[in-house]
């Protein structure tokens, strides 16, 4: 007897019913890939309001080392830091080429390089025994480890050592 070609698409489709759901997939967390002084990072998504290339960045007179001026980003003005100087790397640009804004729009961090967005799978995000600094914890990819930086972490560093001069988010 010969078959046609609906009945074939038929019989594939009762079958699908018939075999288990394939493997549900590894969940992940997104990231931003970074670069600080020649250092590989990751930032997650969550804590990243926007990012933005070649910003105008007005210096300001400061006692701290790390802030490199502010900046205007969507109609606002924000203090931007140096993520090399708040992370300790040496090497860094003095004016770096990118500006990561934290949720919320209160503050910029400028960094290097953008390696571009990263699914890491939870399974290879390893929590710090003892966080080093701003880095909580590591993501390993591809047999290399990145240091992903903690940006809540930074930015109430940054409110509690400025006092309640620092904005505030609305």
């Amino acid at each position: 007897m010969k078959r046609n070609k609906a009945s074939d698409l038929r019989t594939a489709f009762d079958r699908s019913f018939a075999e288990p759901p394939p493997g549900e997939a590894e969940p992940t967390q997104a990231y931003l890939g970074i670069r600080v002084g020649g250092k590989a990072y990751a930032v997650a998504l969550a804590e990243i309001g926007a990012v933005v290339a070649d910003k105008k960045i007005a210096p300001l007179p400061s006692k701290a080392s790390e802030l490199l001026g502010v900046a205007g980003v969507r109609g606002d003005t924000v203090p931007v830091f140096s993520l090399a100087a708040l992370l300790g790397v040496r090497g860094g640009e003095e004016r770096p080429r990118w500006l990561l804004l934290a949720t919320g729009g209160r503050a910029g961090f400028a960094f290097d390089a953008l390696d571009g967005h990263l699914d890491v799978p939870l399974a290879q995000v390893t929590p710090l025994a003892a966080p080093r600094g701003f880095i909580h914890a590591n993501a390993v990819l591809g047999g290399g480890a990145r240091g992903i930086v903690n940006i809540a972490s930074l930015m109430d560093h940054l409110e509690r050592r400025a006092g309640s001069g620092t904005p505030k988010e609305q």
